[in-house]
């Protein structure tokens, strides 16, 4: 929390500027050639099913592809699988009003990962390092997805100094979703929301 009080105000209110400087490395850029990707299964407490690897693959490697492709082989989505994730809680807990899915979930997954395992394996080479990270979890229910648009704007868990972007899905999320998620991540933004454009459209071109 920020606060912000004027000693001697004559006049206002008045608007302030705030700058911030940090020592962090810059956040994943969506040009790189290589994009780092992690992809880690995590299971919701009391919830038992586990999506088989092969299904995962599918889906990660569809999202691959598709982004190869409309890149003209500009950007190469190279993943990283982890173990299957035991999560704390049961889904509802994280879906609760004054909770947010991609926060808690995210930085909890972070925090059991743990940061070094965003790191390559050459500490002075960043191109190595992970930049990216898909969470893919083992509840059908779970119809939201859930995206960063850019690079992680919250407070990094674990330690983390390495600036990455997030998204989750259900493992029965169909590739568009992966996609979509991805895009997000990639800086990109939902054009039906405005005005005259809307998702069947983009769809059906």
């Amino acid at each position: 929390t920020i606060r912000i009080e004027g000693a001697e105000v004559n006049q206002g209110p008045q608007g302030y500027a705030l700058v911030v400087n940090a020592d962090l490395p810059d956040p994943p850029s969506p040009l790189e050639e290589q994009q780092n990707l992690l992809v880690v299964p995590a299971r919701f407490s009391g919830a038992e099913f586990e999506p088989s690897l092969s299904s995962i693959l599918n889906m990660i490697e569809g999202a691959r592809i598709y982004f190869q492709e409309v890149t003209y082989g500009l950007v190469n989505i190279v993943p990283q699988y982890t173990a299957s994730i035991q999560l704390d809680h049961v889904r509802g807990h994280y879906e609760e009003s004054n909770r947010t899915p991609l926060i808690e979930l995210a930085q909890e997954v972070i925090g059991k990962v743990g940061a070094e395992r965003f790191l390559g394996a050459d500490p002075d080479d960043p191109s190595d390092d992970i930049d990216r990270m898909v969470i893919v979890v083992n509840d059908p229910e779970f119809e939201e997805d859930w995206a960063t648009t850019g690079p992680w704007p919250y407070e990094l868990p674990a330690a983390l100094t390495r600036r990455i972007s997030v998204s989750i899905h259900s493992h029965e999320s169909p590739p568009a979703h992966i996609t979509h998620g991805l895009g997000h991540q990639f800086g990109l933004v939902d054009l039906y929301t405005y005005d005259h454009v809307h998702l069947d459209h983009l769809v059906d071109d």
